[in-house]
């Protein structure tokens, strides 16, 4: 039987992307015949997955180890040639034939430095097709070493000889991989992220507050930040009427609360839970996709700097969800208002508008939020993002590098 094995070192237990994203692919590929393997971080947890699946805890380090207060920079150079050793050793072990794939669904600077090492130390035709997806712009990707060299260790694999034949990379949006085949001169993939079939929505009366979710670990960058004043603006004239309602997940993220976080929460907590419930621990799968299907709006006032090319499985489950998003202009998450069912704006005054106008139009808002959820569902499948991965070697489906053929589409927006 072939092999998939799913890699991630930031995998350490059931938050975020990282255990989602890794679930639905493992999912979809025992589906089509693959035995599959996870290669977890070495803290994770194997009474979190109910699955048939092997995990493997293979990693010392995860790439959010090095924003903890406690780190030591001394040995970021090391901590990187660690993460090189682990994975040559795990391909070893796990005996990963040309047949299998081994696939980063999270890409970031020691991955690459690892998979050029691994390249360069075992025989090729003995490598299983390995395959790096990224969500990160270079100047942006987080890592332990070789960040001043990102650019030239990309290009380089790039160039490689076994680059389309045994190496494959990948950008989790449209325009982050235009951004990358640009760049770099090659062609460099598209897996745009896809959803995973809900439960229709719970139908809520005109009558019922509008519900406006906010999902995830409390981050600035995701525009946590931003939640006090948004919301003291519209207690007086909706949330005391019974008009309006937040759900606030408010978990910390994996380097804990940070101090400006730690505040919008104290501010947060003085509202009635009628008008501001909190959310404050890790949301089960099933806790996850009920608050998801229980809300009007998702709210996604992601950083413009970070998330200009950057994506959000959130955003991709709300839309797929027929959910109503808000979010800032000039973000991959506004991108994806195709039929008028979200709003974007340039700041949190824009973001109170845009509430008060969902409240006056809720009804127009939903059924453009359905058409638009029934054109993105059209195109994207979590059946559709392995078929990608797995038919990328082949001639027939690996189309050669033409950048005329993305420049007028795609230059515009970058520039």
């Amino acid at each position: 039987m072939k092999k998939f094995v799913i890699a991630d070192p930031s995998l350490i237990d059931n938050r975020g992307h990282h255990f989602s994203l890794t679930q639905k692919v493992s999912n979809t590929v025992s589906k089509m015949g693959f035995e599959t393997i996870w290669l977890t971080n070495e803290r994770f947890e194997r009474e979190l997955v109910s699955d048939d699946c092997t995990i493997c805890p293979t990693f010392s380090l995860c790439m959010y180890d090095m924003y903890k207060a406690d780190k030591n920079t001394d040995h970021i150079e090391s901590c990187s040639a660690l993460l090189k050793t682990e994975l040559l050793n795990i391909v070893r072990e796990l005996e990963l034939t040309g047949a299998d794939f081994l696939y980063f669904h999270t890409g970031f600077t020691d991955i690459y430095v690892a998979v050029e090492h691994l390249l360069q130390s075992y025989p090729l035709d003995m490598l299983p097709s390995i395959h790096i997806c990224t969500p990160y712009e270079p100047k942006s990707m987080p890592g332990w070493g070789g960040k001043n060299e990102i650019n030239m260790i990309i290009d380089g694999l790039l160039k490689a000889p076994s680059y389309e034949t045994k190496l494959f990379l990948w950008c989790e949006t449209l325009t982050l991989a235009s951004y990358y085949t640009l760049t770099f001169e090659r062609n460099v993939g598209a897996l745009p992220l896809s959803f995973i079939p809900m439960e229709d929505s719970i139908q809520t009366s005109p009558e019922s507050p509008l519900t406006i979710l906010y999902l995830g670990a409390a981050r600035e960058e995701k525009g946590f930040t931003l939640l006090p004043d948004i919301i003291e603006q519209l207690y007086e004239g909706f949330g005391q009427a019974g008009l309006l309602k937040f759900v606030i997940q408010c978990t910390p993220q994996i380097v804990g609360y940070l101090p400006i976080i730690q505040s919008a929460i104290s501010k947060l907590e003085k509202y009635p839970k009628e008008y501001v419930n909190l959310i404050r621990h890790n949301l089960s799968n099933d806790e996850y996709h009920s608050e998801l299907e229980s809300s009007d709006v998702v709210l996604l006032l992601y950083n413009k700097t970070n998330y200009k090319l950057r994506g959000s499985g959130i955003a991709v489950e709300a839309i797929s969800g027929s959910k109503i998003i808000l979010t800032h202009k000039d973000t991959f998450c506004a991108s994806l208002i195709t039929h008028g069912g979200g709003v974007a704006v340039d700041d949190k005054d824009g973001a109170v508008d845009a509430i008060k106008d969902i409240l006056k139009e809720k009804a127009a808002y939903k059924s453009k939020a359905a058409r638009q959820s029934e054109h993105y569902k059209k195109y994207n499948s979590m059946e559709n993002y392995v078929r990608r991965i797995v038919l990328r070697g082949s001639p027939q489906t690996s189309p050669k590098f033409m950048p005329n053929a993305i420049i007028g589409k795609c230059v515009k927006q970058l520039l």
